[in-house]
């Protein structure tokens, strides 16, 4: 182990916390039986904190008291030396979270809200496993070994509160850090085993923080046993909460805004469905429903029906567009990428605009669920080790049409209307209308700095060879 000593910079809320937490141990110490408990904040707040990122995930480790025991002691100590109006607005409520190793729910956790931040308090374990099962038996540790368990390298620092000094008990949690790796402390495949969550875990962490999963990480992520592991111990609650930190990453961030939400969440409870052939059945307008999942939104789970908002309406047309989607994504098949020579880059920017901004329109308005929905009915189809190049796909492809400025070009208006490019061409209205409109939103696509409605038009008689004027 080797402490270092970055600079790591508190808010004025943390420093308030780290003198309280001080406060509450020189307090134990003069109490009789006790010894003065030496502090540390570990995982994720460190990690951010030397990555420069905001975080407000601080979990207290204590190396000879449990967490549940130091929280009441610091109530006594608060109650004793504040009034109680002062002392309200220092500690909110207690709430103790029991462990459950059924689910690989190994710790019992003690939450308290300290100066308006919700704070873990756990005390250093480690874990001891019989020869005849694999439910750990947590014991109290030093902060080696609690650091060795941990999920991954970069997540096993310690800020000791006493010293202001970061721990790297791993021997490698600073290097990972600058290197950009996820990597589990010990070897992957018992790591895994212990506790599936870990991976799911490793996953999240690569999308939300732009790391890269160790070669041998991803090995054991794909074994078989751990896969079965993962589908066996793992609560369903647990992996939706570990879903949903993923999509508070940039993929959910920057795919849905918050009036899609609720949709979202539907949508991603019906994605066992998603390949289930419907047999005929009828939405309740009378119309023929092409998937068992809008079956599943009508008759299991009772899916309002209204528009604009209509789920079952949504289901559908999000089914329809899973392949396309992921195509897409994957990369466009009528696009060739760009030649490194340079007066063709801006054509070829341009190009790919045209083809992203049209099947986005052509997904509809609620195209972000359509990509909701075929993220996830992929990820359901594959293994949990290949779900990381899928996130980075996604996300990659997503960071690509916001750098193009497509996230609103579904609701994008023609510069020239019908009665605009009936009068140009001097034409009665027709079908070559809609078609005419279409070209105005193409050259629209490739000249996203253009806002000259006659530009537009000249585009659409340029092209006026391409229109049946009699239809």
């Amino acid at each position: 182990m080797k402490p270092v000593s970055p600079l790591l910079v508190l808010t004025e809320v943390e420093s308030q916390i780290r003198q309280l937490l001080l406060d509450t141990s020189d307090h134990i110490a003069t109490l009789n039986g006790y010894q003065r408990p030496e502090l540390r904040f570990a995982g994720g707040w460190v990690r951010d904190k030397l990555l420069g990122l905001p975080s407000d995930d601080i979990d207290v480790c204590i190396d000879n008291l449990t967490g549940y025991k130091f929280v009441i002691l610091m109530q006594d100590f608060v109650n004793a030396t504040y009034d109680a109006e002062k002392a309200k607005n220092i500690l909110g409520t207690l709430a103790k979270v029991d462990a459950n190793p059924d689910k690989s729910k190994h710790l019992e956790t003690t939450i308290m809200r300290v100066f308006r931040l919700h704070l873990d308090f756990v005390n250093l374990r480690k874990e001891v496993y019989d020869e005849n099962s694999r439910t750990p038996t947590m014991t109290f540790g030093t902060a080696e070994e609690d650091a060795l368990r941990r999920d991954s390298t970069i997540n096993s620092l310690f800020f000791n509160i006493t010293s202001s000094e970061v721990e790297d008990f791993t021997g490698r949690g600073l290097q990972d850090l600058e290197h950009k790796i996820i990597k589990t402390p010990l070897a992957p495949y018992e790591t895994f085993r212990d506790d599936p969550l870990r991976v799911l875990r490793h996953i999240r962490f690569a999308s939300k923080l732009g790391f890269t999963i160790a070669s041998v990480d991803e090995q054991a992520m794909g074994d078989p046993d751990i896969q079965a592991a993962l589908k066996l111990k793992i609560s369903r609650e647990r992996i939706g909460v570990e879903i949903e930190k993923m999509l508070k990453a940039k993929l959910g961030h920057v795919l849905l805004r918050a009036e899609d939400r609720y949709h979202a969440w539907l949508l991603f409870a019906l994605v066992p469905w998603a390949k289930v052939t419907s047999h005929n059945a009828r939405h309740p307008k009378g119309k023929r429903l092409a998937t068992a999942a809008a079956i599943v939104a009508r008759d299991g789970i009772k899916a309002p029906n209204k528009a604009p908002n209509n789920i079952i309406d949504i289901v559908e047309h999000a089914s329809r567009f899973v392949l396309e989607v992921q195509a897409m994504v994957k990369g466009p098949t009528n696009y060739n990428h760009v030649e490194e020579d340079s007066n063709r880059e801006k054509q070829g920017h341009s190009s790919l605009r045209l083809v992203y901004g049209k099947a986005i329109r052509s997904w509809g308005a609620h195209w972000r669920l359509c990509v909701f929905y075929a993220f996830f009915v992929q990820i359901y189809g594959t293994d949990s080790s290949s779900w990381q190049s899928v996130f980075e796909s996604y996300t990659s492809w997503l960071s690509r049409i916001e750098s193009l400025r497509l996230l609103e070009v579904y609701s994008l208006k023609p510069l020239a209307n019908g009665t605009d490019l009936q009068k140009a061409l001097g034409a009665s209205p027709g079908k070559w209308t809609k078609i005419a409109t279409d070209m105005v939103i193409e050259w629209q696509l490739l000249n996203p700095a253009e806002s000259d409605p006659e530009k537009a038009i000249a585009e659409v008689q340029r092209r006026k060879g391409e229109l049946d004027l009699t239809k």
